[in-house]
């Protein structure tokens, strides 16, 4: 259940579809919302709920909306990920490891 607060966050949120900043100065699209067949496993499809944006390596980033940081962790091959919460709507951060 969403306070108050956090629900008008999440309306205001919500609102602003497709006119959301970068969250970098410069990037590209390289993964896209929807359903997708997996790229190499044949009967396997993909599905993404958002968009994944890759930058180039020391690129700042910011958050695309105001929020508040709900988890920094790690996962594998993966270094620091950050979850920015906006009400309902999440936007995740993170840095792929190299190599």
């Amino acid at each position: 259940m969403l306070t108050p607060v956090e629900m008008e966050l999440s309306n205001s949120f919500s609102a602003n579809k497709g006119k959301l900043p970068w969250p970098s100065e410069r990037g590209i699209i390289t993964g896209f919302y929807g359903e997708h067949p997996h790229p190499v496993l044949k009967y396997v499809k993909v599905k993404n709920n958002g968009i994944d944006i890759a930058t180039e390596e020391g690129a700042n980033v910011r958050s695309v909306f105001a929020g508040k940081v709900s988890r920094v962790m790690s996962f594998p091959n993966m270094n620091k990920v950050v979850i920015v919460r906006h009400g309902e709507y999440l936007t995740v951060y993170f840095q792929p490891r190299r190599g």
